[in-house]
Protein backbone atom coordinates (compact mmCIF):
# COMPACT_ATOMS: atom_id res chain seq x y z
CA UNK A 1 0.00 0.00 0.00
CA UNK A 2 1.46 3.36 -0.99
CA UNK A 3 1.78 6.25 1.43
CA UNK A 4 -0.90 8.24 -0.43
CA UNK A 5 -3.29 5.27 -0.37
CA UNK A 6 -2.73 4.89 3.37
CA UNK A 7 -3.54 8.56 3.85
CA UNK A 8 -6.78 8.11 1.89
CA UNK A 9 -7.81 5.37 4.32
CA UNK A 10 -6.88 7.46 7.34
CA UNK A 11 -9.14 10.29 6.27
CA UNK A 12 -8.67 13.91 5.35
CA UNK A 13 -7.64 15.05 8.84
CA UNK A 14 -4.85 12.53 9.01
CA UNK A 15 -3.90 13.27 5.40
CA UNK A 16 -3.63 16.96 6.20
CA UNK A 17 -1.49 16.16 9.20
CA UNK A 18 0.77 13.91 7.14
CA UNK A 19 1.21 16.57 4.46
CA UNK A 20 1.83 19.22 7.11
CA UNK A 21 4.43 17.04 8.81
CA UNK A 22 2.41 16.58 11.99
CA UNK A 23 0.09 14.00 13.43
CA UNK A 24 -3.68 13.74 13.62
CA UNK A 25 -3.72 14.43 17.36
CA UNK A 26 -5.26 17.87 17.13
CA UNK A 27 -2.03 19.74 17.81
CA UNK A 28 -1.64 20.98 14.23
CA UNK A 29 -2.08 24.61 13.25
CA UNK A 30 -5.40 25.49 11.66
CA UNK A 31 -5.03 24.93 7.89
CA UNK A 32 -5.86 28.40 6.68
CA UNK A 33 -4.26 30.28 9.56
CA UNK A 34 -1.24 32.35 8.71
CA UNK A 35 2.19 31.57 10.04
CA UNK A 36 4.34 34.59 10.85
CA UNK A 37 7.91 34.45 9.59
CA UNK A 38 10.95 36.18 11.05
CA UNK A 39 10.12 39.33 9.15
CA UNK A 40 6.46 39.22 10.15
CA UNK A 41 5.47 38.28 6.60
CA UNK A 42 2.49 36.01 6.12
CA UNK A 43 2.85 32.60 4.49
CA UNK A 44 -0.42 30.69 4.05
CA UNK A 45 -0.49 26.99 4.72
CA UNK A 46 -0.72 25.09 1.44
CA UNK A 47 -2.34 21.92 2.78
CA UNK A 48 -5.62 22.44 0.91
CA UNK A 49 -3.73 22.94 -2.35
CA UNK A 50 -1.56 19.89 -1.68
CA UNK A 51 -4.60 17.73 -0.90
CA UNK A 52 -6.32 18.98 -4.06
CA UNK A 53 -3.29 18.09 -6.19
CA UNK A 54 -3.31 14.63 -4.58
CA UNK A 55 -6.92 14.17 -5.75
CA UNK A 56 -8.76 14.56 -2.46
CA UNK A 57 -12.32 15.88 -2.35
CA UNK A 58 -12.54 18.46 0.41
CA UNK A 59 -14.85 20.47 2.63
CA UNK A 60 -12.41 23.12 3.89
CA UNK A 61 -13.16 24.36 7.38
CA UNK A 62 -12.62 27.77 8.89
CA UNK A 63 -13.09 29.01 12.43
CA UNK A 64 -13.43 32.18 14.43
CA UNK A 65 -11.64 30.66 17.40
CA UNK A 66 -8.52 32.81 17.14
CA UNK A 67 -9.11 34.94 14.05
CA UNK A 68 -12.31 36.58 12.82
CA UNK A 69 -11.14 36.55 9.19
CA UNK A 70 -10.17 32.86 9.04
CA UNK A 71 -13.39 31.60 7.44
CA UNK A 72 -13.42 34.20 4.65
CA UNK A 73 -9.70 33.68 4.13
CA UNK A 74 -10.16 29.92 3.90
CA UNK A 75 -12.94 30.29 1.31
CA UNK A 76 -11.00 32.81 -0.79
CA UNK A 77 -7.79 30.79 -0.70
CA UNK A 78 -9.46 27.50 -1.56
CA UNK A 79 -11.49 29.04 -4.39
CA UNK A 80 -8.16 30.17 -5.90
CA UNK A 81 -6.14 26.97 -5.50
CA UNK A 82 -8.59 24.04 -5.48
CA UNK A 83 -10.40 22.40 -8.35
CA UNK A 84 -14.13 23.22 -8.25
CA UNK A 85 -14.83 19.53 -8.97
CA UNK A 86 -13.12 18.46 -5.73
CA UNK A 87 -14.27 21.41 -3.62
CA UNK A 88 -17.48 20.09 -2.02
CA UNK A 89 -18.38 23.06 0.18
CA UNK A 90 -17.16 24.86 3.28
CA UNK A 91 -17.75 24.42 6.98
CA UNK A 92 -17.48 26.71 10.00
CA UNK A 93 -16.13 25.21 13.22
CA UNK A 94 -16.18 27.91 15.90
CA UNK A 95 -14.88 25.56 18.65
CA UNK A 96 -16.70 27.53 21.38
CA UNK A 97 -18.93 25.91 23.99
CA UNK A 98 -22.64 25.90 23.21
CA UNK A 99 -23.36 27.72 26.46
CA UNK A 100 -24.91 31.16 27.01
CA UNK A 101 -21.53 32.73 27.83
CA UNK A 102 -20.24 31.88 24.35
CA UNK A 103 -23.37 32.81 22.40
CA UNK A 104 -21.87 36.05 21.04
CA UNK A 105 -18.87 34.28 19.44
CA UNK A 106 -21.12 31.55 18.01
CA UNK A 107 -23.43 34.13 16.45
CA UNK A 108 -20.43 36.04 15.10
CA UNK A 109 -19.34 32.81 13.36
CA UNK A 110 -22.77 32.55 11.72
CA UNK A 111 -22.51 36.18 10.61
CA UNK A 112 -19.07 35.53 9.10
CA UNK A 113 -20.43 32.62 7.05
CA UNK A 114 -23.38 34.79 5.97
CA UNK A 115 -21.06 37.58 4.88
CA UNK A 116 -19.10 35.19 2.67
CA UNK A 117 -22.32 33.82 1.15
CA UNK A 118 -23.57 37.35 0.40
CA UNK A 119 -20.35 38.33 -1.34
CA UNK A 120 -19.86 35.05 -3.22
CA UNK A 121 -19.83 35.92 -6.93
CA UNK A 122 -20.53 32.27 -7.81
CA UNK A 123 -24.04 32.54 -6.47
CA UNK A 124 -26.18 34.09 -9.17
Amino acid sequence: MTSLTRRRFLGTSAAFAALAGGSATGSEAAPAEAERGREGSVTYVKAYEDLDKAGFEQVPTGSNWSCDTNFAGTVNYCRKVCSPDRLKGFMMAPWFFTLPGWEKKLLEGIDQVGAVIKTDSRRA
